[in-house]
């Protein structure tokens, strides 16, 4: 048995319930802990410094002991003592992973801790494989989830690498991923004896700081960031300029705060500290109020849809609404769409939001004979719903294709998502108009001109309120209305608010005029 024996050297301790049980087994052991019966369960939860605890069923409290270890702790090797038949079935079935007999045998004794001890070896193989990042050789994030857990006197560092993506499309895989490990060799020659690093995302290492001295996060980060400013790194002859983003953490949460922190680093600081004051968690509490606010309204019917009227210059007769969205409080208060918006595209409600206008704009128009427009986003086009919607409300409501006017917001392209452009392709053949909105302000318009032959450009508001007083303005809507005609679109002239501008509007040759001169959103027309 000798050799067995020399096995039992990985196990530093055992913890044990009874004295009874303790001149045996330290014969075998380097260390023995009593547990003594009537200690919290809690004490017993948090004791992480031994490998095997041994517990006497006889003790009351044993069977709770034993179900919650192996609830909060399964890897946890429990040895369960008892000559009760009753009580050993009942150990058995919470999990012990050994039975000894009382009063205990020193060659029972020396066998279950051979198992033991075994079964210790497994964890240990399985626990590197587990814990280790496999291209890197750092600890991962379920190495760092776990030895965060109990830690109140740490710091976090969560240092980003620039451009991962970039990477990986311009150098490839291989390269990125040697571009990876030295990222994290340049880390670790920059870290303090207190420090632990791991490899927490794909482009993300993580830096656990231990009893931190005072501002030691922030001057390692700093000094971090300033090391990748000096020193590029060479991978495969290539020098390779690594920009960072890192964000900071102390106290508890580490892992959240953290990457808040790092959120907003990449907003701008480069570095960032987890602040509740701060002006990031102030829009994140923000965001977390206008998503409370999108539900309810759509929970509770208070999505409301505004018409503004859109006037024909040539016969000076509005023609024509654009359908606006509006959400209502509970006081009856509006909230405009720049409100809430942003939230709703990052919460995914912007979809639904956008079917509550169609739905409520295409049941207001089925009674009179106006054109009508109604806004769609990127989003909507990435839902893939579309065509198949509108169709469906076309025939529901009895409208006419030919009135609806789809008003593509800027943020949509069709030069980066091709989908969009067979929907819209096929709105045009279900026989719905394409309007272009804010046309003028960005190149990508005209890029979308080449592939959208759009129906209507509604010029960019911010050239309009500009005319009568810019030439420069002037010159472009100018442009924008001779390159219209010339390709067969009608534009739209936006923010029209005065009866001079409109005048102005109309004698530039632009088609039709919208803004609060000629009528401010409604909720009827």
């Amino acid at each position: 048995m000798q050799e067995n024996i020399n096995n039992f050297e990985k196990i530093r301790m055992l913890y044990l319930q009874s004295p009874r049980h303790e001149n045996i087994l330290v014969n075998f052991v380097q260390e023995t802990k009593l547990y003594t019966s009537g200690m919290t369960l809690s004490s017993v939860l948090h004791q992480k410094n031994y490998d095997i605890l041994v517990l006497d069923m006889e003790h009351r409290e044993s069977l709770e002991v034993l179900e919650a270890i192996k609830q909060f702790l399964p890897e946890r090797y429990v040895i369960a003592c008892s000559n009760n038949a009753q009580k050993i079935k009942d150990a058995l079935d919470a999990g012990a992973d050994s039975i000894l007999l009382n009063p205990l045998d020193a060659k029972e004794c020396e066998r279950s801790l051979y198992k033991a001890a075994s079964y210790m070896n497994m964890q240990e193989i399985f626990k590197h494989t587990y814990y280790t990042d496999k291209l890197t050789k750092c600890k991962n994030n379920y190495a760092l989830e776990e030895e965060i857990e109990f830690k109140n006197d740490s710091a976090l560092l969560k240092v980003c690498l620039h451009s991962f993506k970039s990477f990986q499309i311009y150098y490839g895989i291989d390269i990125t991923n040697k571009v990876l490990i030295e990222f994290g060799n340049a880390i670790k020659i920059n870290l303090p004896v207190n420090a632990s690093l791991y490899r927490s995302n794909e482009d993300e290492f993580s830096i656990l700081l231990n009893n931190p001295s005072p501002s030691q996060e922030k001057n390692l980060a700093s000094q971090i960031k300033a090391f990748f400013e000096q020193t590029p790194i060479e991978v495969d002859g290539f020098l390779l300029k690594i920009n960072t983003s890192i964000g900071i953490s102390i106290g508890k949460e580490l892992i959240q705060k953290a990457d808040i922190a790092l959120g907003e680093a990449k907003e701008g600081s480069r570095i960032a500290f987890y602040e509740e004051d701060s002006s990031f968690i102030k829009e994140q509490h923000e965001h977390i109020k206008w998503v409370k606010v999108i539900q309810e309204a759509i929970t509770e019917d208070r999505i409301k849809v505004h018409y503004q009227p859109i006037m024909n210059n040539e016969s000076n007769r509005v023609t024509k609404y654009e359908a606006l969205c509006r959400i209502e409080n509970e006081d009856k208060v509006l909230y405009q769409p720049n409100e809430f918006m942003p939230s709703a595209v990052i919460a995914g409600r912007m979809c639904d939001i956008t079917r509550v206008v169609i739905d409520k704009s295409f049941k207001y128009f089925k009674a009179n004979d106006f054109s009508f427009s109604i806004n769609i986003t990127h989003e909507d086009f990435m839902a893939e719903y579309l065509v198949d919607y509108i169709s469906y409300k076309c025939d529901y409501y009895g409208i006419a294709p030919s009135r609806i006017y789809i008003e593509i917001l800027e943020n949509i392209s069709t030069e980066t998502t091709r989908g969009c452009l067979s929907q819209i392709k096929a709105l045009q053949e279900l026989g719905c108009n394409i309007s272009i909105d804010d046309f003028g302000v960005d190149s990508s318009n005209f890029s979308r001109l080449m592939q959208i032959n759009a129906e209507v450009l509604k010029i960019d508001g911010h050239f309009i309120q500009h005319l009568l007083h810019d030439k420069n303005a002037k010159i472009i809507v100018e442009n924008i209305v001779d390159f219209s005609k010339k390709i067969g679109a009608e534009t739209v002239a936006e923010y029209v608010d005065t009866e001079e501008l409109y005048e102005l509007v109309k004698e530039m040759g632009i088609d039709y005029s919208q803004g609060f001169y000629i009528g401010k959103p409604q909720s009827s027309i």
